[in-house]
């Protein structure tokens, strides 16, 4: 009886002092391979307003000039919430943890991954704790103890026993589970690439669509990374 009284108070246990676990995704945006850092950090903010720019920029109306426009919008308004507009946009971070675990340490989980996929800044913008109610109950269970006394004299013996039976009646526990869930950007601080931006920005009509033929090319290869993509740049401007 011990025993199925122990594990109850083990599976309770669990469910009130559970492992924490974390789930972290990332989704790249641009597929380029860039080389891991030494570490990322975070910071929150804002995609609503680039979102509305880069839907306008998928509109079949658009010029190959008014596209570029339009996402560098986007980026522009991205990127001014950095301080500096020196980062390129790698990809994107989708995390979660079960009910034993931490924002906290789910935000720092985001920074590990992003690290690891060439990121310097995860731009947190959605994090909170979904909220979910619980319910258990345990089982009953039953305890009997026996007493008494045995005598025995030759071949004869005699005693007397008396059981008592302890009936402990199931138990119903309520509570709150809390999942922490946060998604972000992440960004590589790339020096000098907004002044490649404004260069690419000024070519005429012809070599800007050029360019991005090219760079379509390059990325959809599957086999680009940053400093093949940065090149390809660096090629076209100082032609």
């Amino acid at each position: 009886m011990k025993t199925c009284l122990g594990s109850i108070l083990t599976i309770i246990s669990l469910l009130l002092n559970g492992c924490a676990s974390y789930e972290v995704n990332y989704v790249p945006i641009v597929p380029i391979y860039a080389e891991p850092t030494r570490g990322s950090v975070t910071i929150d903010g804002s995609i609503e307003k680039a979102k509305s720019y880069l839907e306008q920029a998928k509109l079949p109306h658009n010029t190959i000039r008014q596209q570029f426009e339009l996402v560098r919008k986007a980026g522009g308004d991205l990127l001014s919430q950095m301080g500096s507009k020196d980062y390129f946009l790698l990809g994107e971070v989708l995390g979660s943890g079960n009910a034993y675990s931490n924002l906290d340490i789910l935000r720092a989980k985001l920074c590990e991954t992003a690290s690891i996929k060439g990121g310097d800044v995860v731009m947190i913008y959605s994090c909170g704790i979904q909220e979910q109610p619980y319910t258990y109950t345990s089982p009953g269970y039953a305890t009997t103890n026996i007493s008494g006394y045995a005598y025995s004299s030759g071949n004869y013996a005699w005693g007397n026993a008396r059981g008592t039976t302890t009936y402990i009646p199931p138990r119903t526990y309520f509570g709150t589970h809390q999942y922490p869930y946060a998604s972000g950007l992440v960004l590589r601080h790339v020096p000098g690439i907004e002044k490649r931006r404004d260069a690419i920005g000024a070519l005429d009509d012809t070599k800007l669509s050029g360019l991005v033929t090219r760079t379509n090319a390059l990325l959809t290869s599957g086999k680009a990374s940053l400093e093949d993509y940065l090149r390809l740049i660096d090629d076209a401007l100082s032609q």
